[in-house]
């Protein structure tokens, strides 16, 4: 199994990386905003909107080449809109938050040269296994195909 990120996010594909899972125990949090609302009769109600989740992907263990490969496409593609495709064949719209080039830590030497690399990305998912996340900043809502809704988050 592996995650794909590849640029850019919408359209046709012109640049891939692909890399294993990432090592789990991974961390994933929510960008949220606070919103009040007071009611008629003098209530206060108060909401967190989530606005984007935060996503941290830690890997170990990845060779010389891989590292190299990845490299090359932060390079050419750093701050750009970003697509990735997680174990669970789910699209994102992604933005790194860090310099995983700065992350990365060396292990060993020669061949045996093991490296250690962590992305963190703010990330909207545009696909769920086939169907769409329409409206993914302001209130979540799953459509088919068709356009039938099928659930809100």
């Amino acid at each position: 199994m592996s995650i794909e990120i590849y640029y850019p996010a919408s359209g046709a594909t012109i640049d891939t990386v692909t890399l294993r899972n990432p090592d789990y125990g991974d961390s994933e949090n929510y960008d949220t905003n606070t919103f009040f609302h007071i009611g008629s009769s003098g209530t206060v109600f108060s909401y967190k909107k989530k606005l984007r989740r935060i996503i941290l992907l830690n890997f170990t263990s990845l060779s010389k080449a891989k590292i190299a490969e990845f490299e090359a496409f932060y390079i050419a593609h750093a701050g750009s809109l970003l697509g990735y495709e997680d174990v669970n064949d789910c699209n994102w719209t992604m933005r790194l938050m860090n310099n995983p080039l700065e992350t990365i830590t060396t292990s060993g030497a020669g061949s045996c040269e093991l490296n250690n690399m962590t992305l963190q990305f703010s990330a909207t998912m545009i696909v769920v296994t086939g169907n769409k996340l329409v409206d993914a900043i302001g209130g979540n809502t799953l459509v088919d195909d068709e356009g039938n809704v099928l659930a809100y988050a």
